[in-house]
């Protein structure tokens, strides 16, 4: 199964201004980035850098699978699973979130207009911040499921466990900020919408 096969990341190349939000609820979500011990400068000084994609995956599998793909030696693997807010229309959901922070999208607060609003609207309301994401789930809606408040969220970081092995992974807890979050959703959609 082809990574990213029912996600467009390139939000702009819908048109999501026809497109009426009808339900909005809080999913998880998986952000796969990288780790290397590299050179700094030109002195041989070496440090932890974190290489990263603004994109995530819509689930764990996906995301051991491709960093089974990319592994090289010395090369870290961390998954981040993040809350993302996901507001769906009739034929289109738009998926947003932030990455690398326990208090994604806090910021959110629903324009004054007592208009329903366009996936587009959600959109232009929701970024934020220099690691929001977006995409558009084109695939079946059903495949979406909500996460409850009690929801946990865990970190990831890879290790090897030899060269003819897959990955293993050590996990750590993350104390997400669910609350507010799904508040933010809630104001995403009217309620006689």
């Amino acid at each position: 199964m082809p990574r990213f096969k029912d996600l467009v990341f390139k939000t702009n190349e819908i048109d999501l201004s026809a497109e009426r939000a009808t339900k909005a609820f809080v999913i998880k979500v998986f952000h796969l980035y990288t780790r290397r011990n590299e050179w700094v400068n030109w002195d041989g000084d070496t440090s932890l850098v974190n290489r990263t994609w603004t994109l995530f995956d819509m689930s764990l599998q996906e995301s051991t699978d491709s960093a089974e793909k990319q592994r090289t030696q010395g090369t870290k693997f961390l998954i981040d699973e993040a809350p993302a807010i996901c507001v769906t229309g009739k034929r289109y959901s738009l998926i947003a979130t932030e990455l690398f922070t326990e208090n994604p999208l806090s910021h959110c607060d629903r324009p004054k207009s007592n208009e329903p609003l366009t996936l587009r609207e959600v959109e232009s309301t929701l970024n934020f911040g220099r690691w929001f994401v977006s995409a558009i789930y084109t695939g079946d809606q059903k495949n979406l499921p909500p996460i409850s408040k009690e929801e946990m969220f865990f970190s990831r970081t890879s290790h090897s466990t030899g060269g003819n092995s897959y990955l293993g992974w050590s996990l750590k807890p993350r104390k997400i900020n669910l609350p507010k979050l799904i508040a933010c959703a809630n104001s995403m959609v009217q309620k006689n919408a």
